[in-house]
């Protein structure tokens, strides 16, 4: 409830107002007082009746019917009655009105007869709203205006007075029944001026719907029963004589005055009263509990509060519940959490945790969020170390698997810095804890059912690896000495909590989980040079057990003496890592630990009992070392595979006793024990890494080195070398390659041009057309300087059918190196003999069949497509400086691509697509061949052909005036196979539809865009207005006022109406990025912008450009408007945007500049000083 003088307005009252959800209903009392002065229903009656020698009776309009049946003239009588001289508008009338602010906002439905509320509106707004009377009423749905329900002057016949009158407008003709009836259901409800047993309010319950959904309230004197008619009244009291309905006035006037009061006043009342100590009095505490309704009004409030009994003022009412509960908080929750953090928690600690116990320690995750930021971060504010403990521990408390590890990392950095170790300690802990996430395992196909069911868990770490890592190394690690005992304690509980998780999931066991699997070695290791966040855990035990050993701490007996027990491998290992810095025992009684508490030949701890065992037996006595070996000998293992059990134990003997000998090499013992082995197995050797049940390590592939080198290969004659070079096979695996060779010989045949064409006769002369070496002779042979006379040469080898199929790529690319770039000087010399292979090769080229998604990559990665870019570029060299007439294309050419669009097969789909990236060309050489072959082919109905086209010319393609002619019904067309075949093309698809909506197409909005909404997508609308944006970035301003008026500025408007589509949000961000590239119609586009719905601004890059455009400062009262919009949006992030563009704009109007103000005070947005 929100109090206003005397009277208790609901809440959801100013809620409707705001959201223009709200229907004033205006009766009989609303013009009874000074200086309206008219009658009531009642004194209207019996004015009538006066002379008939009749008076009133119950019920008013059957009375008033049985006097028009008697032939009184009701109506006329009661036009002139209600027509008094000197009646005006009265307070109710102006403020009722005030409420809605401006003319077309008002919405408000009268049973008056009167016109004070028509005339009272035309001088507050200087304008009439919309008015309806009776019996032409609006859609009670959906209106705004002035609605006389029963009829208003001057047309006395239409005024509902009698019984008849009634039942024509609520029963028989029910206009105003259905006008009520959707009014009610839309609209919540505030009735004025009636008593809840007025005749017209038993008319006007009629038409109540049961259900309430939309609220219904009356403000009244009476206590009459108006829950029965589902209206909640809201009361005021009635006074005696002139001002018997002054709390009603006073009540509805500051009704008028708060919902009128615009941002700015509320910034500065809230400022005045958040400055002193929160109120008492109920008109003060109306105005905050009012304001705390809304986002900008609470930001208001909170931007000047700073005494902490604002904290317990806002508890006491309620308003910092949500910060202690687990729902997302909403914008103006988000508010009262960031005040409440920044403000208090670290210079009124005392005063927030009294609230924070007062609600049970509990915490949003958002207020965790806050808390532990202000905390961890704002270093200029001192804090007592006693207080960060207590904060530490309360967020620790609601600390869940969500909240975020860097949080606690700088709670633990800001704990270090003031010497709070065991704080950062908890810290510690508490980021290392885990969440069980279980997921689908892998199968290898062809697995069984189980397999396929099987389901794989892991424990994963709240902190990841960079996180825990910084608080270990940086603020405990310097201070493990004081923290060992507890920070073992809490790192071996959570690693038996985790292992005990993956055991019960199937994924551990005593002898293997993966935790310890992926740790290597406890100690550093290049074998775990990618830690993951458990091993931060491993280190710290690591180095906690250092640190007791360092000590000599007694308690270093105990600890190793729980890991070993422990049914967690990597505390077993810890615990052996542990016995070998033990400080008070000598290696005898290390190795003797070893044997007594450990199995020396498990998988688990095998590395740890390795390097334990190294270590002490080089310097233990004879009788501990014959301990070792004889408890090596007298394992026994079982057989595996294709190995025996005896094959199997001695080699586990032989593992061990090699390593006792790397120990220890003059040890007899061990060399004694281990050469019977040796001499059984003599090719056995040591592993690589015996310490290590696996090791990861890069494995040297060698390089293609070559036998000899280029310089050698060109030393001699070509003819004499060929055996060598056809029979070396490299078949050496870190020795020179035969990819070597080639790439040696490829270089040689580019810098000698004459031994690459003695290779040539030579290989030619021996018919060794398949040779390997024929692709390094043409690769060199095309990039060497190799002259026309030479070419000849090389072709009359390279005619080879032969060659021509074993290395057809190869072949292709040697005809096409004659004319790409420009081609050789001399290409059109030899290009008649180029084409003949290239013929030839063409018709041999066997048609394959593959599903293609990328036609023209295809194309010019195969030998196919090589032929068709060698002939294109060919036909370019020969017309190379021609014109007109001799601008033609030459019939053979001709001939040769129509023979590769008839192709079937892969082999002319990529043709096809080849030549379709080059239609522009084709088609200014010969029009109607390209027409028939070509541009069909973009509207082919066969799926594959299509998609060959377009993959080709969306790469490739270029356009020009003619060619648009001929090209746009097929893009048009095309639109409408977006989905099914043009698929990841369409990006580019749309450059190129964007391109002739903006360059070539007058008037877009015919068949483009409704093609393109008929079909497309929202992405591709997306795609669309993107596009445009960086067309309007390219054109010169001229071109940008053409567009507007051929279709652009069209085309907002339509959209602005619903024309092709509804406009998305998505739409509207592209669209606000086209704003700063609009030039001249900068004005135009702002007026249409402002009428956009507000939006979630988002990624648009519209305010971030406007901060630099001059654009700002040519149209400023543009900018102001459009800053307006944008500040009715979802900012984010643009809120600087909006600051900085304010702070260029000159001078604007002082209407326009309050305007803005208000909008940037609601939106929060500062401004920077100019």
């Amino acid at each position: 409830m929100t109090r206003l003088g005397t009277i208790d307005f609901d809440d959801s009252i100013f809620d409707a107002l705001r959201d223009d959800r709200l229907v004033i209903f205006a009766g009989a009392g609303v013009s009874m007082g000074a200086p309206s002065n008219l009658a009531s229903f009642w004194e209207l009656a019996a004015s009538i009746a006066r002379g008939t020698g009749t008076d009133p009776v119950e019920p008013l309009d059957q009375f008033l019917g049985q006097l028009n049946d008697h032939g009184v003239n009701v109506h006329e009588r009661a036009a002139k009655l209600l027509s008094p001289a000197g009646s005006t508008p009265n307070a109710l009338h102006r403020d009722l009105l005030r409420l809605f602010q401006t003319a077309d906002r008002v919405r408000l439905v009268t049973t008056n007869f009167d016109l004070h509320f028509e005339t009272a509106a035309d001088s507050l707004f200087g304008a009439t709203p919309n008015v309806y009377r009776a019996p032409a009423l609006p859609r009670g749905s959906d209106f705004s205006g002035i609605v006389h329900v029963h009829g208003a002057l001057p047309s006395a016949k239409d005024l509902v007075l009698t019984d008849a009158d009634f039942g024509r407008a609520y029963l028989t003709e029910g206009w105003a029944r259905r006008f009520l009836e959707d009014t009610f259901r839309q609209y919540r409800v505030l009735f004025v001026g009636y008593s809840h047993d007025d005749v017209v309010m038993n008319y006007l319950a009629r038409a109540l719907p049961a259900d309430r959904l939309a609220g219904r309230f009356a403000l009244t004197e009476t206590n009459g029963d108006w829950e029965l008619l589902g209206i909640k009244p809201i009361r005021f009291a009635k006074g005696d004589g002139a001002d018997a309905f002054r709390e009603l006035y006073d009540g509805v006037g500051r009704f008028a005055e708060r919902a009128t009061r615009g941002a700015l006043d509320w910034q500065s009342r809230l400022a005045e009263l958040a400055n002193r100590a929160p109120p008492t009095d109920e008109d003060a505490i109306s105005e905050i509990e009012q304001a705390l309704r809304q986002v900008h009004t609470t930001r208001f409030l909170l931007d000047a509060a700073r005494d902490p009994e604002w904290l317990r003022w806002l508890d006491a009412r309620k308003h910092l519940d949500s910060l202690f509960g687990l729902a997302n908080l909403n914008e103006r929750e988000s508010l009262l959490a960031n005040w409440l953090t920044r403000n208090f928690a670290v210079e009124h600690p005392q005063d927030v945790l009294e609230i924070v116990a007062a609600h049970g320690l509990r915490l949003n995750p958002e207020l965790w969020r806050d808390i532990g930021r202000e905390i961890g971060l704002t270093n200029d504010k001192p804090l007592d170390a006693s207080v960060l403990n207590r904060w530490v521990s309360v967020l620790l408390a609601n600390a869940s698997t969500g909240a975020q590890p860097h949080v606690l990392m700088w709670l633990a950095k800001r704990s270090s810095d003031q010497g709070c170790v065991e704080t950062v300690l908890a810290l510690f802990i508490a980021m290392s804890e885990y969440h069980l996430r279980v997921k689908r395992g892998f199968v290898l196909p062809g697995g069984s059912d189980d397999q396929r069911r099987r389901l794989d868990a892991e424990c994963m770490m709240r902190a990841d690896h960079w996180s825990l890592n910084e608080v270990w190394t940086k603020y405990l690690k310097p201070n493990v000495a004081q923290v060992a005992p507890s920070l073992l304690w809490g790192v071996a509980q959570h690693l038996e909590e985790m292992h005990r998780e993956l055991v019960v999931w199937g994924n551990a066991s005593r002898d293997w989980d993966p935790l310890s699997y992926r740790r290597s070695a406890i100690e550093p290791h290049e074998q775990d040079e990618h830690p993951e966040a458990v091993d931060v855990l491993v280190d710290a035990a690591r180095d906690s057990l250092e640190s007791l050993a360092h000590q000599s701490s007694p308690l270093l007996d105990g600890w190793i003496e729980r890991l070993a027990a422990s049914d967690v491998p990597l505390l077993r290992r810890l615990a052996i890592y542990a016995v070998t810095m033990h400080p008070r025992r000598t290696p005898e009684e290390r190795l003797t630990w070893l044997l007594d508490r450990v199995d020396i030949h498990a998988l688990a701890e095998h590395h740890e009992v390795y390097r334990a065992v190294a270590q002490d037996y080089a310097v233990a006595g004879d009788a501990a070392r014959r301990s070792v070996v004889d408890h090596i000998l007298a394992y026994n293992r079982a057989a595996a595979g294709d190995y025996t059990a005896e094959e199997m134990t001695e080699r586990e003997h032989f593992d061990w006793l090699s390593w006792l000998v790397h120990a220890k090499p003059d040890c007899a013992l061990a060399c004694a024990a281990i050469a019977p082995i040796k001499a059984k197995y003599p090719k056995w050797g040591p592993s690589d890494h015996p310490d290590f049940t696996h090791w990861t390590g890069v494995m040297d592939w060698g390089r293609n080195e070559s036998p000899w080198s280029i310089e050698q290969l060109l030393d001699r004659p070509a003819p004499s070398q060929l055996d060598d070079l056809l029979s070396f096979k490299g078949d050496h695996f870190d020795g020179p390659s035969r990819n070597g060779l080639l790439a040696n010989i490829r270089e040689a045949c580019k810098q000698d041009v004459k031994w690459a064409l003695s290779l040539a006769q030579s290989l030619a002369g021996r018919q060794l057309w398949s040779a390997d070496l024929w692709p390094a002779l043409m690769q060199g042979l095309q990039d060497s300087d190799m002259k026309v006379d030479g070419w000849r040469i090389f072709l009359a080898h390279v005619s080879n059918p032969t060659l021509q199929s074993s290395y057809a790529y190869d072949v292709a690319n040697l005809l096409h190196a004659v004319v790409k770039n420009d081609g050789k000087p001399f290409a059109l010399e030899i290009l008649e003999d180029a084409n003949a292979i290239a013929l030839a090769m063409w018709q041999a080229l066997e048609v394959e069949d593959e599903d293609v998604d990328d036609w023209l990559s295809r194309a010019i990665n195969r030998p196919a497509g090589v032929i068709v870019e060698f002939w294109l570029n060919g036909l370019s060299l020969i017309l190379r400086g021609k014109v007109d007439a001799e601008r033609a294309m030459p019939a053979d050419y001709r001939d040769w691509f129509t023979m590769v669009v008839d192709e079937g097969g892969q082999k002319g789909g990529m043709g096809r697509s080849l030549l379709a990236s080059r239609t522009a060309f084709l088609f200014g050489l010969d029009e109607p061949w390209t027409r028939l072959h070509i541009i069909s082919l973009f509207r082919d109905p066969d799926r594959v052909k299509f998609l060959q086209a377009w993959t080709g010319f969306l790469m490739w393609g270029r356009l020009y005036p003619a060619l648009v002619d001929a090209l746009l019904p097929a893009f048009i067309a095309a639109t409408s196979r977006l989905d099914t075949d043009l698929g990841k093309h369409r990006p580019r698809f749309m450059e190129f539809y964007v391109a002739l909506a903006v360059f070539h197409v007058p008037d877009s909005t015919q068949d483009m865009l409704p093609a393109l909404f008929q079909h497309g997508s929202l992405d591709d609308r997306e795609l669309f207005a993107s596009q445009l944006e960086y067309c309007l970035r390219e054109m010169q301003p001229p071109a940008k006022r053409q567009l507007w008026e051929r279709w652009l500025g069209r085309y907002w408007q339509d959209r602005l109406q619903g024309v092709l589509a509804r406009l998305e949000d998505t739409e509207i961000q592209n669209m606000l990025g086209w704003l700063p590239h609009l030039g001249d119609v900068y004005p135009d586009a702002v007026a249409l912008v402002v009428r956009f719905p507000a939006i979630e601004i988002g990624n648009s890059d519209g305010t971030f450009e406007l901060r630099e455009s001059e654009l700002v400062t040519r149209f400023p009262n543009e900018t102001a408007e459009l800053l307006i919009y944008f500040a009715g949006c979802n900012l984010g992030y643009h809120k600087d945007d909006l600051a900085v563009i304010e702070a260029r704009l000159p001078a604007i109007s002082a209407q326009l500049r309050a305007r803005l103000d208000e909008a940037f005070a609601v939106a929060g947005v500062g401004k920077l000083l100019k």
